[in-house]
Order: C-alpha cells, then structure tokens, then sequence
C-alpha cells in the first residue's frame, strides 16, 4: 500500500487495537508465530503509535454504534452483513477515514455500499 500510497497514514482506533492485538495472540495460540511473538509485536505495535508512525484517532463508541444501526437498516436486506463488519464501516465513517482497508470481501462490499471508500487489500 505505502509503495502505491507513499504519503498514506493508516488511523489507529481503540477498535483497531482490540481487533489487531487479539488477531496476534489467536496466531500465537494457534501456531501461526513462536510462542511469545504476539507480546513482542504488541510492544512493537505500541512503540510505532506512540513514535507516530500511526495517527491515533478516538471515536465516540455511541455515535459509532449509531452509525452500525443504520447501515444495518439500509444494507442489511440487500447483502451479506455480518455485526462486526457494521462497527468497522461505521468507525471508519466516523473517523472520516479518507479510505477503508479490508481483507475481507464482505466488509469490503458493505464500506463501498456505504460510500466509505473501500480499498481490497486481498488482491
């Protein structure tokens, strides 16, 4: 992305810290990385935000949950929407994120849906 996007910064959010440090130790636990590899990359992980090499942005969590329900009741009966694809779109809608980063496809579909525009990082 940076090699496309040299001047991108990547927001990191409460949310996104929950979501990272958890994937981190679900690889550890699963055998994916060493045992004790996820500590030293959270460590990692919160010296780069604390350097700045990622914008620390907070929400506020009811007008994100907001958000969620709403993209819900305009997306919901026309696609695949999962709980937790509705809070990442929204978090992204209420940081206005200049664009919305995914792995996933169905997230990927409700961000472009929602106008939050979406960049696959899958290809």
């Amino acid at each position: 992305m940076f090699d496309c996007e040299p001047d991108a910064q990547v927001i990191w959010t409460p949310w996104q810290r929950v979501e990272v440090f958890n994937t981190f130790r679900q690889a550890e636990r699963a055998g994916l990385v060493a045992p004790g590899e996820s500590r030293r990359l959270l460590r990692v992980l919160e010296q780069e935000v604390r350097l700045g090499y990622w914008l620390h942005l907070e929400f506020n969590w009811t007008e994100a949950v907001r958000t969620a329900g709403e993209l819900a009741a305009e997306h919901s009966l026309k696609m695949l929407v999962r709980g937790m694809d509705l809070f990442h779109v929204a978090i992204a809608i209420e940081t206005a994120a200049d664009a919305f980063l995914s792995f996933d496809d169905e997230q990927i579909a409700l961000a472009e849906a929602a106008g939050a525009h979406p960049a696959a990082l899958n290809s």
